[in-house]
């Protein structure tokens, strides 16, 4: 018994130096910026049309209606977004001459916005944060509901797109006025791995993994990078996963559990989840802590699947677990255990005009 106990010990630590070492390797990696393959596979979101949302009695939202029509894909230029403008004639491998993109200010937001403690509220945004106790965890889960899709935005570090360029979540949020933040993919800590933002695809390298797609209908779809889809009618690809829920089922296999459970074990976690177009839910949950120890993989996908979520997706968590809410941040973000504090990250998932 002594023995299996001392041969779990050295496999972890010995994984823990291991990931300790590639981390310092890569830091020594000189921060840079690449050019974006700069091929336009989405159209601009409010080509779609609104969502249109009814209530039932109790105030509970049922499924939007959506009022779309088929979006035009355009020859050039992208959405109205942060991303730089490209033209889509060129083939994948063309580098695009923009790098650096300019966050949107041609929509205002309100002035007669409800905004408490926990929820805003305006025409065209509703967010509500409930602070939920699972698992001798707190975590925190942010029900969005948007009329349009231009209202979902992504945003980089230093508004450019490249490796071991970072800032902290809530820098990233305040630049572009962000009403709710969460951190995104991390994409710049990786060499590899598919990347598109609001429409502009950055980088069509396989990372093995399994990534994220939010179409420009307001869907999502997963898709293992080895195997990619056309890449039309897409606003943004997330590469670092798994998938937690498949058409509303935990799809969390055995082997990814058992690597999250040994390896990592419980820690802060961030996620994205749909319910409908335009109904989503922003995830995180704190970790690492005598106050919270944190959740695994199949914890965080039974909580999505409990909160409507047909699809939900792992982005990346740990130290760069962060939810940001009118420029505060709302959860405990800590690298380590020992300090609250947040860790910089190249890319933030946010709400706002």
């Amino acid at each position: 018994m002594k023995f299996i106990k001392a041969a779990r010990h050295f496999a972890y630590y010995a994984v823990l130096i291991a990931a300790v070492t590639l981390t310092m390797l890569d830091s020594f990696v000189i921060a840079r910026e690449l050019e974006p393959v700069g091929v336009v596979i989405g159209g601009n979101p409010e080509d779609n049309g609104d969502f249109t949302f009814t209530t039932v009695t109790g105030g509970s939202p049922t499924a939007p209606t959506e009022t779309t029509t088929p979006p035009t894909a355009p020859t050039t230029g992208s959405p109205e977004s942060s991303s730089p403008t490209t033209t889509a004639t060129e083939p994948a491998t063309t580098a695009a001459t923009p790098r650096v993109t300019t966050p949107s200010t041609s929509a205002k937001p309100p002035t007669n916005a409800v905004i408490t403690a926990d929820s805003y509220e305006d025409e065209n945004i509703s967010i509500n944060i409930e602070t939920i106790r699972r698992h001798d965890t707190q975590a925190y889960i942010a029900e969005v509901k948007i009329v349009n899709l231009r209202y979902f935005k992504t945003a980089l570090a230093n508004n450019t797109f490249g490796r071991n360029i970072s800032e902290p979540t809530t820098v990233i949020a305040k630049r572009n006025n962000a009403i709710l933040a969460i951190n995104g993919d991390f994409y710049g800590f990786r060499r590899n791995g598919f990347v598109a933002r609001e429409g502009v695809l950055y980088r069509s390298t396989s990372n093995d993994f399994e990534a994220l797609v939010m179409h420009t209908d307001g869907t999502f779809s997963f898709f293992h990078e080895k195997s990619p889809p056309a890449l039309e009618n897409i606003l943004n690809i997330w590469s670092f996963g798994p998938a937690l829920v498949t058409d509303s089922q935990i799809s969390v296999t055995v082997d990814q559990e058992i690597i999250a459970s040994v390896l990592w074990s419980r820690n802060p976690r961030t996620a994205v989840g749909i319910i409908a177009p335009g109904h989503y839910i922003f995830f995180v949950s704190d970790g690492r802590t005598a106050e919270s120890e944190g959740l695994s993989l199949y914890n965080m996908a039974e909580i999505l699947l409990e909160y409507g979520c047909i699809d939900a997706y792992n982005l990346d968590g740990g130290g760069s677990s962060t939810m940001v809410f009118n420029g505060k941040i709302v959860n405990k973000p800590t690298p380590d255990g020992q300090v609250i504090r947040e860790r910089r990250t190249s890319d933030i998932l946010y709400i706002g005009y």
